[in-house]
């Protein structure tokens, strides 16, 4: 897992082959102008825009994904954000694989705070439980094939 500064998205382009390309597509664009739904980029990557309700930490079961990775972006409200170390055992709730997800049923013990103008990477099998709050968010959800 990874949170900074949008500002620095450039500092983790070594971290990963597509990280470039996806840095300059979203730098391309004005985040709070995007219309919720998802734009499709090309076979690497593609961007979810997302207007949902927030809810407790008591809701928040964590999920993980398998051949994707998350670039986590709020952008109208700060977000709690709950995770845990991938060696931490949790008992499978659901799993989704068309859809590159399993669910989990314990509430991780730790939460970040992210502001609008910072993201988080989460990477895959990271355990993370995003849209944690109270109201609505609109945010911006990087798919980026792993």
């Amino acid at each position: 897992m990874i949170i900074d500064s949008l500002d620095n998205l450039e500092r983790y382009i070594a971290i990963h082959p597509k990280f470039e390309k996806v840095f300059t597509y979203l730098r391309s664009l004005d985040l709070n102008l995007l219309e919720v739904g998802r734009l499709c980029v090309d076979e690497d990557f593609y961007v979810n825009i997302d207007c949902v309700d927030m809810r407790p930490l008591e809701c928040a079961y964590p999920e993980i994904h398998f051949e994707y990775l998350d670039i986590q972006i709020p952008l109208t409200a700060t977000e709690k954000m709950a995770f845990a170390d991938a060696s931490e055992r949790f008992s499978l709730r659901e799993s989704i694989p068309e859809k590159d997800i399993a669910f989990f049923q314990e509430i991780p013990d730790s939460v970040l705070t992210v502001q609008p103008g910072q993201f988080v990477i989460f990477f895959p099998k990271e355990f993370h439980s995003p849209i944690i709050g109270e109201g609505k968010i609109k945010k911006v959800v990087v798919k980026v094939k792993y």
